[in-house]
């Protein structure tokens, strides 16, 4: 039996979405966007954050307390293949966003998305001499 749940969640301080996607322009963190420009968090980074956050709170209770078991059940074994474990799916924009953007113009260029959406922040910067 396959269940599904949607997970809403609201940001309340800036976000960075960093990844290995490849990105138009140059950061020291390459920002995961879709193929229309919009910027995503992946299931799977997710997933491990996730994990790493409850690995860390059983850390935290009584020995005889711990709840090994049950993060093994949901989030599998680090670093594998889990068929049995939760699934997720990408963290990403609300669809609302999505259908204002095709309805306003179907053409917008995923570039002009993507800087809508975001911006870049240095926090240290080198001149044309280095």
């Amino acid at each position: 039996m396959k269940l599904v749940a949607w997970i809403e969640m609201e940001l309340l301080s800036e976000t960075i979405f960093g990844g290995d996607n490849q990105s138009f322009s140059t950061t020291d963190i390459d920002l995961q966007t879709d193929e229309e420009g919009f910027p995503y968090f992946s299931g799977r980074t997710l997933k491990g954050v996730l994990r790493e956050e409850a690995e860390w709170y059983n850390r935290c209770l009584p020995e005889d307390q711990r709840l090994d078991d049950e993060i093994y059940r949901l989030f599998g074994k680090s670093h594998a293949d889990n068929y049995e474990s939760l699934k997720f799916g990408h963290a990403k924009l609300s669809d609302a966003l999505y259908e204002f953007v095709k309805q306003v113009q179907r053409d917008i260029p995923p570039q002009l998305v993507t800087l809508a959406l975001t911006e870049v922040r240095s926090m240290t910067a080198i001149d044309g001499d280095g």
